[in-house]
């Protein structure tokens, strides 16, 4: 059995963890959107986390910003709300992509693409 989720989306906020082991994670939202029956956009928000060794998710940092429209590919796992109404979403990625042009001007060449 597998599972496998592809999202592409525009990055909403993101934030890194150094987990002091050699290790880092970046947890980012996701945005996505489409149009629905009624003629109205509506959006869709994933909850992301991509990890790795602290060198490799540095330079993903560079990245991974507001408004960066990229490419997550992953899993999505599930954790109990604190109040045990329902669950937590959540796509652990083991892959993201930037896509398009940058939403903000960077000075990161276009073939540095880390992953």
């Amino acid at each position: 059995m597998f599972q496998r989720m592809e999202v592409i989306g525009n990055v909403g906020q993101a934030e890194s963890k150094d987990w002091g082991d050699g290790r880092k994670s970046i947890n980012f939202s996701l945005a996505t959107s489409r149009r629905g029956r009624d003629g109205e956009d509506e959006t869709t928000w994933f909850s992301c986390q991509l990890s790795g060794d602290a060198a490799k998710m540095e330079r993903a940092e560079r990245y991974i910003y507001k408004g960066r429209l990229l490419f997550v590919e992953g899993i999505m796992t599930r954790k109990e709300k604190p109040d045990g109404d329902g669950y937590w979403w959540n796509l652990r990625a083991w892959k993201a992509i930037p896509m398009g042009k940058p939403a903000v001007a960077r000075d990161i060449p276009e073939d540095d693409v880390p992953f």
